[in-house]
């Protein structure tokens, strides 16, 4: 997964801050969460599962790449 990738599945913007990040992962991972599906049918299931996985993937990437070392956005722009 690329950071465009990330921040687009997040539906956010360059240079998001990471407060902007954690609220959208937030706010998607709510709707996504597999606990939140359980009456539903397995393949429903599996699908919000896979979503919430990938939801997850975006927001520790995004987040990782703003305390790379070298960094040139600063911590705060992520």
């Amino acid at each position: 997964m690329t950071v465009d990738e990330a921040l687009s599945i997040l539906s956010l913007g360059k240079n998001p801050k990471s407060s902007e990040i954690q609220a959208a992962y937030r706010s998607l991972a709510d709707k996504y969460h597999p606990d939140k599906h359980q009456s539903e049918n397995d393949v429903v299931r599996e699908v919000m599962s896979a979503k919430f996985s990938e939801l997850t993937e975006a927001r520790d990437l995004l987040l990782s790449t703003a305390r790379k070392p070298g960094n040139t956005r600063g911590a705060d722009q992520y």
